[in-house]
C-alpha cells in the first residue's frame, strides 16, 4: 500500500477476505482511514460483542490496537460486522451502513468484467495474448459503461412522469451482446458514419430493454469453484 498521507476525507473500504491485522497496522502507521467487513469467527472478542456500535481495545501480537466495531443484521438475516478506525461520534451505525454500501458499484463492475465478459477466460497463454485479451475486454467494458449511462439517462427521462413501482435501468447483458456486434460492424467497415448510426440504433434499442431496480434485494453467497474457466472451453463471442 502506498503512503498516501493523512487525509481526513479519504477512507479505504474493503470487502470480506481483505481483513488482516498486519494490513490494519499498515493503515494506521500510514495514517490511512479504513473500513473493513470481516468474516465471522475471525476474532473471539469481536464475535462476542452484541449488535450495535462498539469501541474495542485489543492486543494483537503484543501490539495494542483500538478499533471501532459495528454489528448489525442485513435484510437477508445475515450478520454483518464492520471494523474501522473512524471514531467520529457524529457518524452512527446507519452512516457506516451507507458508507460500506458505496463500494457496491465497484463490485458490480467486477461482476461485469469477470463474469459477464469472462476476462479471466484467456484465449491463449502467452504474455502478448493475455495483454491483447485484457485490453480488448476493457475496451468493451468501457463502451458498455458509456452506453448504459446514456441509455439510463434516456430511460429516466422517458419514465419521470409515470407512476412506476420501481426505477428502471438498461439491461447490461443485452448491452454486452449488442456492443460485441457493434464492434464487429465498426471494425469491418472502418467507416465512422456507419459506426455512429449503429451506436445510435443500439441506444434506441437498449432503452426498450430495461430491468427494474428492486431495493433491499439479496441473494445467497455462492463460493467460487477452484477452476472457473477451462482453457479448452473458451466461448465463441
Amino acid at each position: 500500500m502506498k503512503n498516501q498521507g493523512s487525509d481526513d476525507k479519504q477512507i479505504n473500504i474493503y470487502d470480506r477476505g481483505y481483513f488482516a491485522w498486519n494490513f490494519i497496522f499498515e493503515h494506521m502507521e500510514k495514517d490511512v482511514k479504513f473500513l473493513f467487513r470481516i468474516k465471522s469467527k475471525f476474532n473471539v472478542k469481536i464475535d462476542g460483542l452484541p449488535l450495535g456500535d462498539h469501541i474495542l481495545e485489543l492486543s494483537i501480537n503484543k501490539r495494542p490496537i483500538v478499533i471501532r466495531v459495528i454489528k448489525f443484521f442485513l435484510p437477508s438475516g445475515e450478520l454483518e460486522t464492520l471494523v474501522t478506525d473512524v471514531f467520529d461520534e457524529d457518524l452512527n451505525e446507519e452512516d457506516f451502513k451507507e458508507l460500506y454500501f458505496l463500494r457496491w458499484k465497484i463490485e458490480t463492475k467486477y461482476d461485469i468484467v469477470k463474469n459477464k465478459l469472462c476476462l479471466e477466460n484467456f484465449t491463449g497463454l502467452s504474455p502478448n495474448c493475455i495483454r491483447q485479451d485484457f485490453f480488448a475486454h476493457m475496451t468493451v467494458a468501457n463502451l458498455v459503461a458509456i452506453a448504459k449511462m446514456e441509455a439510463d439517462e434516456k430511460i429516466m427521462e422517458s419514465r419521470k412522469n409515470k407512476n412506476n413501482k420501481y426505477e428502471y435501468v438498461a439491461n447490461v447483458n443485452f448491452i454486452i451482446g449488442s456492443i460485441k456486434d457493434l464492434l464487429v460492424i465498426y471494425t469491418l467497415f472502418q467507416n465512422e458514419p456507419i459506426g455512429m448510426r449503429a451506436m445510435v440504433q443500439l441506444l434506441k434499442t437498449v432503452q426498450k430493454c430495461v430491468v427494474p431496480i428492486r431495493p433491499n434485494r439479496s441473494f445467497p453467497r455462492k463460493l467460487p469453484r477452484k477452476a472457473k474457466f477451462h482453457f479448452n472451453s473458451k466461448p465463441i463471442s
